[in-house]
Parts: C-alpha cells; structure tokens; sequence
C-alpha cells in the first residue's frame, strides 16, 4: 500500500508526462475552428484562397490563385496534419511554388512561406468567399 508522500511524489511525474505529451504531438487544431475560407494577398489584386473542410477529425481543403478576376489555378488539394501544418502544391505546368505553413496558435491566421511569390511570406485570414468565386 503506497503512503501518502509516494502519491504526492507521483502527481508532478504524471503532470510532466502529460506537458510532454502535449508538446511532442503538438496542439491539434480544433476543425470546427477553421473549416470555411481563407485567404492571402500577394498585392492589391492577387492572392491564393483556400477552403478547409473537416471530415470527422480530418482537415482537408482546395486552394486556388488568381490575378484581379482572373483565376490562375485552382482545385489544388490542400493538407493539414495533426500539428497544424498546411500544405500545397501549384499544378503543373505552372509550378509556381509550394506553401508550408501553420495556424497560429489562436487558429486566427495561418502564416508560412510560398516559393512562388518575391518575398515568399504569405498570411491567411478568414473571408467569407468560396475558393475563388469571383474569378474566371
């Protein structure tokens, strides 16, 4: 039978494994927090959209580019995984850059890096438009 001092020495190990835990395996996002649109300006008149959408616990999403009213790509699958990276490809032939990036830790933004734009820092926030709906 475990004395009164070995079950006060045990909770810190468990509240240490827990942190780690939560740490190591990141701080999943929430779906119901970021399902709809987003969108990044590269300009005053381009930008990538992307819409997110859950499936049970899964994100998934498709992004699109365009120039004014001019769509430039679109129906390009976006990922995220469990650690809140999101992520995808410009087609082919195209091929204008890949974005890596992360929600902030509100899930207010996703902020990361797109090698297919000068400066490559792209921020996305919430918009009420589909994935490029305004664009032809």
């Amino acid at each position: 039978m475990k004395s009164a001092t070995d079950v006060r020495a045990s909770k810190p190990t468990l509240v240490v494994a827990l942190l780690l835990v939560h740490f190591a395996c990141g701080n999943p996002i929430e779906p119901s927090q970021v399902v709809g649109g987003w969108d990044a300006k590269e300009g005053h008149f381009d930008g990538i959209q992307i819409q997110l959408m859950s499936r049970g616990s899964e994100l998934t999403g498709v992004a699109c580019r365009y120039s004014g009213l001019t769509l430039i790509w679109s129906g390009q699958p976006v990922s995220v995984s469990k650690d809140n990276r999101v992520t995808f490809e410009a087609p082919p032939p195209s091929q204008q850059g890949t974005f890596v990036g992360k929600f902030t830790s509100d899930g207010k933004q996703i902020q990361g890096s797109y090698t297919g734009i000068a400066g490559s820092k792209l921020v996305f926030e919430r918009t009420g438009l589909g994935t490029c709906d305004f664009a032809r």
